[in-house]
Formats: structure tokens, C-alpha cells, sequence
């Protein structure tokens, strides 16, 4: 991660409060990420242990190229750090912070060198619900004038909850948060390409997180923040400063909306009065000694387990397979309900078929009735031509058996009767045998 190439310098010595913080936000700010972004050499963690060609990375400081052994290194180191830093909860609290920080960052902090590279002002000239904004002047080596430094209270909104509104508890609690879990940020490249990742991997860093490891600026992974932001955690400690925030905390507590409303901008930085008040602010420079002795009485006090990556693993996997759960109860949820507007979808469009049908039916009966009536008719119609056949053929058999009688009959008896008395005869023999008058006429041909 080059270091050499400096970004466009931004005039803030003059500036006020307010227009220093826009300058950071509207100019500054982009222009470091956008440079961040055209990095060519850096390796996100998730490719520490990936096949990788190391040629193309650039070389460590004594111009040998990387190698496996050294990425695999790299790798222990994070895991080192998730375990020194315990990052189970955001930040890092004020003693660890100073206790395990750079020794040569401890002193240019306190201005103890004479390489021109220490800091002589810091001043806290924001606070936003829970989080500080230091006003930080460069060293007279730098080629910028001004670093902004911004500080997260990790204990501020449950400190409100529990505070009484008293001044002796106010004071007591402002005291525990400015020395319990803070999250970090800074401008500076110091921090940027040497601390940000660290503060990543341990949870506390502020909003803008650093995924490529500090191969050749902090292969060693050294240190916990550059000056700026030790001098500005170590400025907070100071009563003189604590005693103006005791004031915000108390307005805090007593508003009446959303906590994470954010005020009008003037309300947001601090009056002149209050800027005086912490100019008297007298501690600034760094105990590390004592930050290390406050540290191991909070660990015996706190009776705190050495971390354990195991531990951590399982509880990972249990809070992944946790979402896991949830994302398939909201998947379940879903077809559920797909499934119940098609169910619905279907029983209407069952609905309207057995309508329809219901429709059909009535009309078919109609239409069977009819045809039904029809067919009785034609059937008794057809009944009536079978009886007209049927008697029209037992007269065909009658009259072939008359016929025959008749012939009989008459040919024996017409010597008896007189020829003139052949019609009389024939008429008899109709009479008595219900012979038709078609056979009559037949008979008469005879």
C-alpha cells in the first residue's frame, strides 16, 4: 500500500468548526475513497489462504518478494488479534487501547520526539448523540494542516437509560464511558493503511471498515491507532472535558424524541463558553504504564476468559444457522402464502366452473326434455304405424285364408245357389268372415 503519493491538500487552518467538518465530509473523505478503491496490490482476508500469484504483489521492505509461508503468517496474526481484542462486542476500551498501541505512536501522541512528527493541539469541537469529532493539528512534517478524529461511545446511550440525572452519578458515568469502549476513525493515512484493518479484525473501528491486510506497511500487525486518535482518547479523559460533556449527556437525557435524532447542526457543536472551559483542560499525555495496570485490574475484576477461537466458531455457527432458520421460515412464510392465493385462485376458478357447469346441466335437462317429448311422440307415432302394419298384416293373412275359404266354399255350393245369387253369396261369406272390401273387390274380379 503506497504511502508516497499524497492526495490533493485541503486548506482547513482557518476554517471554522462547521465548515471543517463539511470540508472532511463533502471533500476529503471522497477523495480517500476514491483512491482507495484503485489499489492494485491489496488481498481482502478471504484470499489469505488462496493459491495467489505473489509476483504480482509487490515486495516486503527488505525487496524479497511475498510467499505462502508469509501469507499463512498473516493469517495467525488475525486470528491473534480477534482473540487479544475479544471481538464478540464493538470497541475497544481506553486502557487496552493505550496499552497495546505502538510505542514510537505513545510518544509523537505526547510530543516526546524531535523528528518534528508529534502533535501539539487537539481540540473536541463536536459531540453527535453518542459520537465525538476532535479537531486534530497536523505535525509540522505533514503536508496536511488539520486530521479529524472521531470518537464512538460505545457506554453513552446505556449510561442514559440507567443514569438518576444527579451530578455525582453524571460525573461517575461520564468518567466510566470515556474510559470504557470506544470505536475509532481517523482521516490520516497513518491509520488508514497501518490500523484500520486491526481495528476491523477487533471490532472497533468506526463506520468505514478495511478488509486487505497491511502486508508492507504492518506485516507484524503492531499497534492499536495512529497519534491522532491516541491524543484525542487520551484528551478525553481529562474532568475539565468530561465536565462539558456532562452537560450534553444531561440534555440528552431529558429530550423528548428519537435517540438517534439528529439536532440542528449548531446544537451539535459546542458554544464559546464551553470551548474556553476546555482549553483550561490540563491532562494530555499518555500513562501507558498505568493504562497497563487499569487494564489487568479490569480483567481480574471482570474475571475475563482468555478467548477462546473455538468458542467463538460455535457461537458463529450457531447465530448463522440461526439466520439460516429465519431465512427459511420467511422462504416457508412466503410459499405459504403463494401457495394459499393460488389454493384461493383455484377454489374461485372452481367456483365459477361449477357455476357454469350447474348452467350446462340446466340446460342439457331442458334440452333431454325436450328431446325425451320428442321421442315419445315419435315413438307413440311409431306405435300407431306398427299397429296400422301389424293389423294391415293380420288382414293380408285373414284375407289369403278367406280368399281360400271362400273359393272352397263357393265352388262347392254353386250349383246350390243361382248364378244371378253370386253377390248375395259373396256378401254372406264377407259377413260372417269379416272379409275387407279391398278383398271384396278381389273376390268380385274372381
Amino acid at each position: 500500500m503506497p504511502l508516497a503519493e499524497d492526495l490533493k491538500r485541503v486548506e482547513t487552518a482557518n476554517l471554522s468548526d462547521k465548515k471543517l467538518i463539511s470540508a472532511f465530509k463533502n471533500i476529503i473523505r471522497p477523495q480517500k475513497y476514491q483512491k482507495r478503491k484503485k489499489a492494485k496490490r491489496a488481498v481482502p482476508t478471504g484470499s489469505l489462504k488462496q493459491s495467489l500469484d505473489f509476483l504480482k504483489l509487490g515486495t516486503k521492505y527488505d525487496g524479497t518478494p511475498f510467499d505462502k509461508a508469509d501469507f499463512k503468517n498473516f493469517d495467525e496474526i488475525r486470528i491473534k488479534h480477534k482473540a487479544e481484542f475479544n471481538s464478540i462486542r464493538a470497541g475497544i476500551r481506553y486502557a487496552h487501547l493505550m496499552s497495546k498501541a505502538n510505542t514510537l505512536r505513545i510518544k509523537r501522541a505526547n510530543n516526546q520526539v524531535s523528528d518534528g512528527r508529534g502533535i501539539t493541539l487537539t481540540r473536541l469541537i463536536r459531540i453527535e448523540n453518542d459520537v465525538l469529532s476532535f479537531r486534530v493539528k497536523a505535525s509540522s512534517r505533514s503536508v496536511h494542516q488539520e486530521h479529524l478524529v472521531r470518537l464512538k461511545l460505545e457506554g453513552w446511550n446505556d449510561s442514559l437509560e440507567q443514569s438518576t440525572g444527579t451530578k455525582p452519578d453524571s460525573v461517575k458515568r461520564l468518567k466510566d464511558i470515556a474510559r470504557g469502549y470506544l470505536s475509532i476513525d481517523c482521516d490520516c493515512k497513518d491509520y488508514q493503511f497501518r490500523y484500520r484493518y486491526i481495528a476491523t479484525v477487533g471490532k472497533f473501528n468506526y463506520k468505514t471498515r478495511e478488509t486487505a491486510y497491511p502486508k508492507t506497511t504492518n506485516p507484524d500487525g503492531i499497534g492499536t491507532a495512529c497519534k491522532h486518535i491516541l491524543k484525542s482518547a487520551e484528551k478525553l479523559q481529562s474532568p475539565t472535558i468530561q465536565a462539558v460533556l456532562i452537560k450534553k449527556f444531561l440534555e440528552q437525557r431529558e429530550a423528548i424524541g428519537f435517540g438517534d435524532d439528529k439536532t440542528r447542526n449548531s446544537n451539535t457543536y459546542f458554544s464559546d463558553d464551553d470551548k474556553d472551559t476546555m482549553k483550561k483542560a490540563r491532562r494530555d499525555k499518555i500513562d501507558v504504564e498505568q493504562a497497563k495496570k487499569e487494564l489487568e485490574l479490569y480483567h481480574k475484576a471482570t474475571k475475563t476468559i482468555k478467548y477462546d477461537h473455538n468458542l467463538q466458531k460455535d457461537l458463529n455457527k450457531k447465530k448463522r444457522k440461526i439466520k439460516e432458520g429465519e431465512a427459511q421460515n420467511k422462504k416457508d412464510a412466503a410459499k405459504n402464502k403463494k401457495d394459499a392465493d393460488k389454493n384461493k385462485a383455484t377454489a374461485k376458478k372452481n367456483k365459477v366452473t361449477a357455476k357454469e357447469d350447474k348452467t350446462t346441466i340446466k340446460k342439457l335437462e331442458a334440452a333431454l326434455k325436450i328431446l325425451t317429448a320428442k321421442a315419445k311422440k315419435a315413438e307413440a307415432k311409431a306405435d300407431k304405424v306398427e299397429v296400422k302394419i301389424a293389423q294391415k298384416r293380420a288382414a293380408t293373412e285373414l284375407t289369403g285364408d278367406s280368399l281360400e275359404l271362400m273359393k272352397y266354399r263357393f265352388s262347392t255350393h254353386k250349383d246350390t245357389y243361382p248364378k244371378q245369387n253370386n253377390k248375395e253369396l259373396i256378401k254372406s261369406f264377407m259377413k260372417k268372415f269379416n272379409v275387407t272390401k279391398a278383398i271384396t273387390l278381389q273376390v268380385s274380379e274372381k
